[in-house]
């Protein structure tokens, strides 16, 4: 599953930029707007990182919970 994460934080940036690259190409009046784009998307990407980290870490500790009812 880290691979995967490792995978995506490389892949996202790459593929912002070449979206970027794609806007500046077909709309030169755009242009302002890509360091808007692009904060947001970081933002968005970090907050999905955050819930994602803190729902792992509750979800394993809820699953490696032990039954109390176990004698």
């Amino acid at each position: 599953m880290n691979e995967l994460l490792v995978i995506a934080w490389l892949l996202l940036p790459a593929s912002a930029l070449l979206i970027q690259y794609y806007l500046i190409q077909k709309r030169q009046n755009l242009l302002w707007i890509l360091p808007l784009l692009s904060l947001a998307v970081t933002f968005f990407i970090g907050l999905a990182a955050v819930f994602y980290a803190f729902f792992l870490i509750l979800f394993t500790k809820v699953l490696m919970a032990e039954d109390p009812h176990q004698s």
